[in-house]
C-alpha cells in the first residue's frame, strides 16, 4: 500500500511496520524490528506525537490529519498525515496506537509555495491588487496586499465592497486623469499605467505609480490585476538627475560665456597695459612728471581690471568644480618669501613695514602657483588694511602633519559681525570708496586653500589687529620648489648687438601686432614678420625658410593656431621650429592642450613687456624657455 501503517504500545515501542514504512525511511525490512517511535518520527514531531496526539487519543479514541514528520534516509524529514487510532491487543489488554501515515509530499510544496508566494506579496513595497469595475455600480477591491496600509492608510476590508476611499487619496488635479486613463486602456486593450499624487491622511504629499492589466469579463465587468508603488524616491532622483543636467549645461554656458568674456577683456588690455608699459620704460621718449603719473594709472586701472577679471574666472572655476591642481612638494617659507619680494612696492607705499620670521625650512603638499596666489592675497589684504608705520610679519610652522603659514597685521582689526561677513563675495571692510579691491581675493584664497585639502583660519581683536593662518598638510621630504630656482635663472639677457634673429608673428588684432612690434624695436638685433592669418602664414612658409622662433595667436580668423603649427612644422625644413602661443584665452585645458601640441610656451594676453622680453631673450639665446617670464605672463614648458 501507498500508505505507511504502524502499530505501537503506549510506552512507543513499535509493534508492527509495513514495508513502506521501510522504504520512506530508506531501511531494510526487518530494521525497525524493536526500535520506538523515537525512530519513526523527527524529534519534534516525536515530541508532538507524545505530548499532545497521545493525550487526544486517550481522550477521543480517534485523531484524523495530524501533521508528522518521519525521519527519512540522512535525517531528511518527510512530511506526513497521521491518522491515529486506539485498539485493544489481541488478548483485550493493554491498548494500541494504530497510525496511518500518507506523505505529503507535493501538497506540503504547493502549500509551502501558496506561503511564500503570500509573504512575498505581503512584504513586497508595492501593493498587488484586484479591481473589480462594473459599470454604473462602485468598483472594489476583493484582493489587495497589506502594503494598502503604508501606502494609503487603509485596510483591505475597506476596499473590499467599495475602493473610492482610496481614489480620494489621490489627489483631486491627477485624479480624472487616473480614471481616464483606466477607460482608455480598457477599450484600447492595453496597460493601466499612470503616476499620480497622493494626499495621505497626514498631509503628506507622496508620488505613486500604477501598472494594471484588464481582463473584460463581460460588456459591463473588467477585472483590473496589478500593483501600485510609491515612486517618490525615484521621482525626485529622477528630477535631481535633470536638475544636475540642467545645472552641467548651465554651468557649461557660464564657463564658455567667462571664457569668450575674458578673451574680450584681455585682447584690448593687452594693448592699455603693454603700451602703458612701454611708454615708461627706460629708453622711452621722455615724459614730463603729470604725463608720467598718467601713464601709471592707466597701467594701474588697466591691472585692477585684469585682477577682477582672473579672479572672477577662478570664483567661477572653483564653484563648477573645474579648478585644476598640481600638487607636489612646496617650500612654505620660499613662496612666503617669493611673495614678500613682490609686495614690498605696495609695502613702501602704504608706509608698510614687510617681514618673515625665522623659521625651518618645512614643506607643504600643494599647487605652487596657487598656494602664492593665496599668500599674495593674504599679504596684500594685510597692507590694505594695515595702519601706516605698521607691521606685516609672516611666519611659518609645523606640528609634523600640517603645515601653517601666520599672517599678522597691525590695522584696525575686526569684530565678531565682520568676522561673520568676512569671506562673503565681493565683502569689504569699511566703506567700499575708501578700500581698493573687489572684496574677492579672501574668498579665492578661502577656497583654493580648502581645494587643496587645507583651511584658513582668523583671530583679529578690535584695533590690535588680525592674524590670518594658513593651514596645509605637510609633504614628505622632497625637493621643494622654493622658488630661489625661477629667482635665480630670472636674470634677463638683453642683447643689444649679437647673432640676427628671425621671428614670424601671426596674429589678427592691429593693436596686438603693434604691441610686439614696439616690443621688438627694443631689441634691433631681431627680425619680425607678421601675417595676419593662418593662409598668410603658410605662403610665408613657402617662400622663406624657418624663423628661429614662431609666435601663434591660437583663435586666428581662418584656422586655430595649434592646427596652423602642425601644417607648418609638416614643411621640409620646418619640423623642428620653436613655437610661442599668445592668447587672451586663459582656460587651464585649453592651455594644457596647447602644449600637448607642441607649443614650447604659452604666453596669456594682456602680456607683461618686460617678461615678453626676458622670455624671448632666453627663447632667442637657446636657452631654457621661459625661465624669466613673469607669472602673470603666461605658461611655459
Amino acid at each position: 500500500m501507498p500508505v505507511a501503517l504502524a502499530t505501537l504500545s503506549l510506552d512507543g515501542t513499535l509493534r508492527f511496520t509495513n514495508a513502506r514504512v521501510h522504504s520512506l525511511l530508506g531501511l531494510e525490512p526487518g530494521a525497525l524490528e524493536g526500535a520506538t517511535i523515537d525512530h519513526l518520527l523527527t524529534v519534534p514531531s516525536g515530541v508532538l506525537y507524545q505530548s499532545y496526539l497521545l493525550p487526544l487519543l486517550r481522550l477521543h479514541g480517534r485523531v484524523e490529519e495530524f501533521r508528522l514528520d518521519l525521519r527519512g534516509p540522512q535525517g531528511v524529514a518527510i512530511a506526513a498525515l497521521a491518522y491515529a487510532s486506539l485498539r485493544a491487543d489481541e488478548n483485550g489488554g493493554a491498548s494500541l496506537v494504530e497510525l496511518a501515515l500518507a506523505p505529503i509530499h507535493e501538497r506540503k510544496r504547493l502549500e509551502d509555495d501558496l506561503v511564500r508566494i503570500r509573504q512575498a506579496a505581503e512584504l513586497a513595497p508595492a501593493m498587488l491588487f484586484q479591481h473589480v469595475v462594473r459599470d454604473g455600480e462602485p468598483s472594489f477591491m476583493p484582493y489587495a496586499t497589506n502594503v494598502l496600509r503604508t501606502l494609503y492608510g487603509l485596510t483591505p476590508q475597506q476596499v473590499r465592497e467599495r475602493d473610492d476611499v482610496l481614489f480620494e487619496r489621490v489627489h483631486p488635479d491627477d485624479r480624472e486623469a487616473l480614471l481616464e486613463a483606466r477607460l482608455a486602456a480598457r477599450d484600447k486593450g492595453v496597460l493601466w499605467q499612470r503616476r499620480y499624487r497622493v494626499t495621505l491622511a497626514d498631509g503628506r504629499e507622496r508620488v505613486h505609480e500604477l501598472v494594471a492589466s484588464g481582463r473584460r469579463v463581460s460588456d459591463r465587468e473588467t477585472h483590473w490585476h496589478g500593483m501600485i508603488a510609491d515612486v517618490s524616491d525615484r521621482v525626485a532622483l529622477e528630477e535631481a538627475v535633470r536638475d544636475k543636467d540642467a545645472a552641467e549645461r548651465a554651468s557649461r554656458t557660464k564657463s564658455e560665456f567667462l571664457a569668450r568674456m575674458s578673451h574680450e577683456f584681455r585682447t584690448p588690455l593687452n594693448g592699455i597695459i603693454g603700451f602703458s608699459q612701454l611708454l615708461a620704460m627706460p629708453g622711452a621718449p621722455p615724459l614730463v612728471p603729470a604725463q608720467r603719473q598718467q601713464v601709471q594709472l592707466i597701467e594701474r586701472s588697466g591691472r585692477a581690471l585684469l585682477q577682477l577679471v582672473n579672479e572672477v574666472l577662478d570664483i567661477a572655476r572653483i564653484e563648477s568644480g573645474a579648478l585644476e591642481l598640481q600638487l607636489r612638494p612646496v617650500s612654505m617659507r620660499a613662496r612666503a618669501a617669493a611673495v614678500l619680494a613682490l609686495s614690498q612696492p605696495a609695502a613702501a607705499a602704504a608706509g608698510v613695514t614687510l617681514a618673515l620670521e625665522p623659521g625651518p625650512e618645512v614643506l607643504t603638499l600643494a599647487d605652487p602657483n596657487r598656494l602664492g596666489q593665496v599668500v599674495a592675497n593674504l599679504v596684500s589684504n594685510a597692507i590694505k588694511y594695515n595702519r601706516r608705520g605698521g607691521t606685516v610679519r609672516l611666519a611659518c610652522t609645523s606640528d609634523g602633519v600640517s603645515v601653517r603659514l601666520e599672517v599678522h597685521d597691525q590695522g584696525q582689526g575686526l569684530d565678531p559681525a565682520q568676522l561673520r561677513e568676512l569671506f562673503r563675495p565681493f565683502h569689504r571692510v569699511g566703506p567700499a570708496y575708501e578700500t581698493e579691491g573687489t572684496g574677492l581675493g579672501l574668498v579665492i584664497a578661502k577656497q583654493l586653500a580648502v581645494a587643496m585639502d587645507g583651511e584658513i583660519e582668523v583671530q583679529s581683536e578690535p584695533g590690535v589687529g588680525s592674524v590670518f593662518t594658513v593651514r596645509l598638510p605637510v609633504a614628505p621630504p622632497a625637493e621643494a620648489d622654493d622658488g630661489a630656482r625661477d629667482a635665480r635663472e630670472a636674470a634677463p639677457v638683453h642683447p643689444a648687438h649679437g647673432p640676427r634673429r628671425s621671428v614670424l608673428y601671426v596674429e589678427d588684432n592691429e593693436v596686438n601686432v603693434r604691441l610686439i612690434e614696439s616690443i621688438f624695436a627694443l631689441r634691433p638685433a631681431w627680425s619680425l614678420q607678421v601675417a595676419t592669418n593662418g593662409a598668410d602664414a603658410l605662403v610665408h612658409a613657402a617662400r622663406a625658410p624657418a624663423p628661429d622662433l614662431l609666435l601663434l595667436d591660437l583663435r586666428l580668423p581662418d584656422t586655430e593656431g595649434e592646427v596652423l603649427l602642425a601644417r607648418l612644422r609638416a614643411r621640409p625644413g620646418w619640423e623642428g621650429v620653436r613655437a610661442v602661443a599668445a592668447s587672451a584665452d586663459a582656460i587651464p585645458a585649453h592651455i594644457d592642450h596647447a602644449l600637448a601640441a607642441g607649443f614650447v610656451a604659452y604666453w596669456t594676453k594682456p602680456l607683461d613687456v618686460a617678461g615678453v622680453l626676458s622670455a624671448l631673450d632666453a627663447l632667442l639665446a637657446h636657452r631654457a624657455p621661459g625661465a624669466a617670464q613673469e607669472p602673470a605672463t603666461g605658461t611655459d614648458r
